[in-house]
């Protein structure tokens, strides 16, 4: 078995039509598997905010969207050290809410 630093992580980018942001181009990570590498926070600080997908059992993948953005967060996985193996297909969750400014909006765009 690989040692922790070198387990592969699987990446998910994507088009999803999400609330207010039309047809995009979407990125998530299972945020457990993506911890040593990338943090909430460091997707707040570097990207303004987040994307987030959860499944019933209570797992969660983070990532971000856009063009350009999802592009720059592969960058940043990968000069972090991450190795990964990169679908094209959503993660097996549904999205759930997005986090800017530090407020989370739900599928519906309330603010929570």
């Amino acid at each position: 078995m690989a040692p922790d630093h070198l387990a592969m992580i699987d990446v998910f980018v994507f088009r999803e039509g999400l609330p207010r942001r039309g047809n995009a181009h979407v990125c998530v990570v299972d945020q457990y598997a993506a911890r040593r590498f990338v943090s909430t926070h460091d997707l707040d600080q570097l990207f303004f905010g987040h994307v987030v997908y959860g499944d019933d059992a209570g797992r969660r993948f983070v990532g971000v969207w856009g063009n350009r953005t999802v592009s720059r967060f592969l960058r940043l996985l990968r000069e972090r050290g991450a190795s990964f193996v990169q679908h094209a297909s959503p993660p097996p969750a549904r999205f759930t809410a997005f986090v800017t400014q530090g407020k989370a909006r739900a599928k519906s765009g309330r603010v929570r």
